[in-house]
């Protein structure tokens, strides 16, 4: 059973749940839900797997993450790559031939400076500086087309009423960790979580946990079925247990239920309640988890 639970942080990057340092099996690597998921189906190959190697270009749903929960950590952790670049060229003036020869021979005429915009490329050499700069400040780069998606697309979901009004009464990229005691063993597990959606206290919304989830298909029936496929219901009970009122969550009254939001103004509320079938099963599942690893 989980015993303790913490919130350690706010405004969370949307990066704050990477792959921990810690050796996979280990009694000190912090499980997060898909840390479980993956056990459950194949602890063999959940242990002997390579960690991922981080990636330093972000993905799409990251870049939503971002600017719908906490644009304001944009300037602190990304930025956006430039469709274009100033090139420099020595140019003949009468002839137009380009060289990095002071005089045109054809003309014998000095060549002047002259600048051009041309697109990106990771060979020019402002562009390769420019990439350099960006990893040493450790910076995210994201492409300008990349960006520009994300923002039309965060711009539909914050046109939504239902979620403005979540995103307005809620605290935003909460990161939760815990612990599981094996009463069998005496062994502590680590636990930890993301919620995009917290209670903040004193709001309507204070019985609510969320996630935020990116999907091709936003329709309530492809979703439902989507959601539990991929394990969302477990991840939700963990979610849930890190965070329930007589833990963690003091602001929070009565059973807090966990939602799932997508990112189409289409799309539906939906979710799973602390009392909701799929929810319990993803609590039996999260059990059998942390159970299987210690015996």
């Amino acid at each position: 059973m989980i015993t303790s639970a913490t919130i350690t942080g706010t405004d969370a990057p949307p990066t704050a749940l990477a792959v921990p340092e810690q050796t996979r099996g280990a009694l000190d690597y912090p499980l997060d839900g898909w840390d479980l998921i993956d056990f459950g189906r194949s602890p063999d190959r959940w242990v002997n797997t390579p960690k991922p190697e981080k990636e330093d270009k972000p993905d799409f749903s990251e870049i939503v993450r971002l600017l719908h929960l906490t644009p304001h950590l944009a300037p602190s952790h990304y930025i956006q790559r430039p469709a274009t670049y100033q090139a420099m060229f020595m140019t003949c003036p009468i002839c137009g031939s380009s060289s990095s020869a002071k005089v045109c021979r054809t003309c014998n005429t000095a060549r002047a400076n002259v600048t051009e915009q041309k697109p990106w490329t990771g060979t020019a050499k402002y562009c390769v500086a420019w990439t350099q700069d960006a990893v040493r400040r450790g910076l995210r780069i994201v492409s300008e087309s990349e960006w520009e998606k994300a923002s039309q697309a965060v711009a539909r979901h914050n046109a939504d009423s239902e979620i403005a009004d979540l995103h307005q009464q809620s605290s935003h990229q909460v990161v939760l960790t815990g612990v599981w005691h094996d009463a069998a063993t005496g062994l502590d597990i680590p636990l930890r979580s993301l919620l995009a959606y917290a209670p903040s206290g004193g709001t309507s919304h204070d019985d609510k946990l969320g996630s935020l989830s990116i999907t091709r298909d936003a329709s309530p029936t492809y979703w439902a079925a989507s959601a539990y496929s991929r394990g969302q219901h477990i991840v939700a009970a963990l979610k849930h247990d890190l965070c329930k009122p007589e833990i963690r969550c003091p602001k929070s009254e009565g059973n807090p239920k966990s939602e799932a939001r997508r990112s189409k103004p289409e799309a539906s509320q939906g979710g799973f309640s602390s009392e909701d079938t799929k929810t319990q099963r993803g609590k039996a599942a999260t059990q059998r988890g942390v159970n299987h690893g210690l015996h």
